[in-house]
């Protein structure tokens, strides 16, 4: 980052600008629109490393960046713009990148089946970047993953992880062989830490409702997270510890037969 000393200033919340990244914390708008609000250092950070930042506000001169238009504003109208209780000093509107084209093959993804919570959707994207995963399914029904809550737990990981938003389940199914679906479920017969199919295809149901007896009996695979104090139950585990087992087991065990 570079200081520029030739910033355009606002200091009215009611501008225009700044008017328009307000409206982007209604999933409508943010659909309408293309663009999402990146808040803070790191979701700015992730945004600005994949070249999607439009408009950067920031609330010190010396954080402007070369060759992004670069907004100045006082710290009252930054907290009119972001979500967050306090700002951190910046935020920035950033072109929603395209949705995937097709599920990957040839590598591991993590499937969401109806995550409604956006801390556990941009969680579970943030792990599954660092995972090394192909890709993030999100069925019709889950949370948006570019709302402000779900983009900055992502952590700066939304713009460059290929994210698949809004697949009907049936087009899953369509599109991916029963051989590839691995559900996570507290029944499963082995353990996520045994050898897994290639490129398996991880299907996590919400934390409220899991996933469905119909969609599990599609699923070539059931496993479980074993406890090692005791029983096997996924229900001890929140999702987003689920999420980080399982992606981690796949990334590792890519490649080997079961």
């Amino acid at each position: 980052m570079s200081a520029s000393s030739h910033l355009r200033e606002i200091t009215s919340r009611t501008n225009p600008l700044v008017q328009s990244a307000v409206r982007l914390h209604r999933r409508r708008e943010r659909t309408r629109a293309g663009r999402w609000l990146a808040e803070g250092p790191h979701a700015v950070a992730g945004a600005l490393a994949a070249e999607v930042v439009e408009t950067l506000f920031v609330v010190d001169p010396a954080v402007a960046v070369a060759g992004v238009r670069t907004v100045l504003v006082t710290d009252d109208v930054l907290a009119k713009i972001v979500t967050a209780r306090t700002h951190q000093g910046i935020a920035a509107i950033c072109r929603r990148p395209r949705d995937a084209d097709a599920i990957p093959a040839d590598r591991p993804v993590l499937c969401l089946v109806r995550a409604a919570d956006p801390g556990n959707v941009g969680g579970a994207i943030r792990t599954a970047a660092h995972a090394g995963l192909a890709a993030v399914i999100l069925t019709a029904g889950s949370a948006d993953p570019f709302g402000p809550r779900a983009a900055r737990a992502a952590a700066g990981a939304l713009p460059s992880m290929p994210v698949i938003a809004g697949l009907p389940v049936l087009e899953l199914l369509a599109a991916v062989p029963g051989d590839r679906l691995v559900a996570l479920d507290p029944s499963g017969d082995r353990s996520i830490l045994d050898p897994l199919p290639d490129a398996p295809v991880l299907v996590f149901g919400s934390e409220a409702h899991g996933l469905d007896d119909d969609l599990l009996s599609r699923c070539g695979h059931r496993r479980v997270i074993p406890q090692l104090g005791g029983s096997n139950v996924l229900d001890s585990l929140n999702l987003g510890a689920a999420v980080a087992i399982a992606s981690y087991a796949a990334a590792g065990l890519a490649g080997d037969s079961q």
